[in-house]
């Protein structure tokens, strides 16, 4: 089975579509960031990241305010 990326995750959750997958990725490699800094800069929620992260890693999420 493949493993799940952020990516992958944020279609699941309907945060992007299948088709901003690869303009995410090509933005990141045209721009020399990672595909999570290029998420960022399209507006995507930090909390929305975080969120697909923990669930990929299988770490729970925490969120340190202040």
């Amino acid at each position: 089975m493949a493993r799940k990326n952020i990516l992958d995750s944020l279609v699941t959750k309907g945060v992007i579509t299948l088709d901003d997958i690869g303009s995410v990725k090509a933005e990141a490699r045209k721009v020399g960031i990672s595909v999570e800094e290029a998420l960022y800069q399209r507006g995507i929620d930090e909390n929305a990241v975080l969120e697909a992260k923990s669930e990929i890693l299988g770490i729970p999420e925490r969120r340190l305010l202040g």
